[in-house]
């Protein structure tokens, strides 16, 4: 059994990593909506549990993306 704080974490990623890939909000709006102060700490959020940033999310194809997400979900399981 998992954390409520770590499930949040994951329900987060999964939500900023789809809007990041949707590309039509800016990362400041993205950040501000999940409640991070800023898109600097979007970047360390991203960058501290998917060991990448926000633009490599961005790029990243949607399999691997699927992985890293799933590994940190892994983890909440």
């Amino acid at each position: 059994m998992c954390r409520p704080q770590t499930y949040l974490v994951y329900v987060r990623i999964k939500s900023i990593s789809h809007e990041l890939r949707s590309d039509k909000k800016s990362n400041f709006e993205i950040a501000r909506k999940h409640g991070i102060p800023d898109e600097i700490a979007l970047n360390k959020f991203i960058n501290y549990h998917l060991n990448c940033s926000p633009s490599e999310v961005k790029s990243m194809p949607e399999d691997k993306l699927q992985e890293k997400v799933e590994i940190f979900g892994s983890k909440v399981r």
